[in-house]
């Protein structure tokens, strides 16, 4: 069965500026459903996108957001894992959008 995934939102607190790594707070629907608001590390997202850019960012989110469906329960499927090199994130205010995280709605 095939879902229709969107990202709505995406960001982290860019006020820490010793953490390459932060949290960021990603938020969407799947089904027109929204879902919960789920942490997902920055690394995880920036090593799809610079492995192979928003295809593969949208592989990775769709399990991610599948999973945090109020009412979903497990077994989720699994994501790709890429390996690329990611610089740190940049810092900013308290909240820094990822905007490699989002990605055009699409159907998986």
């Amino acid at each position: 069965m095939s879902h229709v995934f969107t990202v709505i939102s995406c960001s982290y607190d860019g006020t820490s500026p010793n953490n390459p790594n932060p949290l960021c707070w990603l938020h969407g629907t799947v089904d027109s459903v929204p879902t919960a608001w789920i942490g997902v590390f920055y690394q995880t997202i920036m090593q799809a996108f610079n492995a192979g850019g928003q295809a593969a960012v949208q592989a990775v989110l769709a399990p991610i957001l599948q999973s945090a469906l109020g009412y979903a329960t497990p077994p989720f499927p699994r994501g790709p894992i890429y390996s690329a090199v990611v610089a740190p994130a940049p810092a900013g205010s308290n909240s820094v959008s990822v905007a490699a995280a989002l990605v055009p709605q699409w159907t998986q």
